[in-house]
């Protein structure tokens, strides 16, 4: 891939004046591919270009980036992590003459007008790091820390939990990002990132960590600050020392405790996006779900 994929994404809206961009889904929705999804999303409107990420009609958010329409009339379709047409969840893309692909690792021509593809690459969010640090590069400018994380964050769990994927090559994202903003912040919060992968436990619809108390207020503010979006589509539980006699957070919105009735059926949770803070007066898990109602405040 020659050309960077953001100036080709400026120049395509220019020269067919579109007046926004969709960023789209696999339907899976996976952690790697909305992470990637969201940072892209993020970086499109930091550069003035009106971006939302579009879902299908059965998924509700009261998120503002995430709508179930496009924006406007003439827009770009951007298919994030999408390997096939057939994996795109909304198919409002249709709607678009103009449909962009971001994947990797992939060989092959891709479906889309344009096509930002790479076999060398182990995941998307590497793919979509290296042509936003090339853009900031060129243009003299840094990725801003969020999305630094959100990228690093959907590269650290595609290589825990799809290993089988790792190409030889490997980009250097963490080396890159502690260089671009050269501090002791970026340090702390690489390292939190690490840390939350290597305690993660995949669930059915959910993801349970086991936390550390050292970085408990720091992980509040990387949930809150950086994974917003995320979390309003996937719940993610954090145990205090893997633990559940202890203090819980739950990072979640009312959509994905819908998603969760079945397992949370005693949760509410206001339409805004919130992190819940808990006790839990059982050790067994069963009874978590039934107990945790009890003791929910709100902060």
């Amino acid at each position: 891939m020659k050309k960077n994929m953001i100036e080709q994404i400026i120049k395509t809206m220019e020269l067919h004046e579109l007046d926004s961009i969709a960023v789209f889904c696999s339907k899976k929705y996976t952690i790697q591919g909305l992470s990637a999804a969201i940072a892209l999303t993020r970086y499109l409107n930091q550069l003035g270009l009106p971006t939302h990420i579009l879902m299908s009609n059965d998924i509700v958010s009261t998120n503002e980036l995430y709508v179930q329409k496009p924006a406007t009339k003439h827009f770009l379709a951007i298919a994030v992590d999408c390997k096939k047409t057939t994996s795109i969840d909304s198919l409002e893309y249709e709607n678009s003459n103009i449909i962009a692909q971001v994947y990797a690792p992939i060989t092959g021509k891709g479906f889309g007008v344009l096509n930002f593809i790479d076999s060398s690459f182990s995941c998307t969010a590497e793919l979509i790091h290296r042509q936003l640090y090339e853009y900031c590069k060129k243009h003299q400018c840094s990725l801003p820390m969020d999305i630094d994380l959100l990228l690093y964050f959907s590269y650290g769990f595609t290589e825990k939990f799809y290993q089988s994927h790792r190409k030889t090559y490997q980009y250097p994202i963490r080396d890159i990002i502690k260089a671009t903003h050269d501090s002791s912040e970026i340090i702390k919060y690489l390292k939190m990132i690490d840390d939350l992968l290597d305690n993660m436990v995949l669930k059915e619809n959910h993801i349970v960590i086991n936390m550390n108390a050292d970085w408990q207020a720091s992980c509040e503010r990387l949930f809150l600050e950086c994974f917003n979006e995320l979390t309003d589509m996937i719940p993610f539980v954090l145990c205090l020392e893997g633990n559940l006699n202890s203090e819980v957070l739950l990072f979640a919105n009312e959509n994905t405790l819908n998603r969760l009735h079945k397992q949370i059926a005693a949760f509410t949770a206001s339409k805004t996006h919130k992190v819940i803070k808990c006790v839990i007066e059982t050790r067994k898990k069963d009874r978590f779900i039934k107990q945790i109602s009890r003791f929910v405040r709100v902060i």
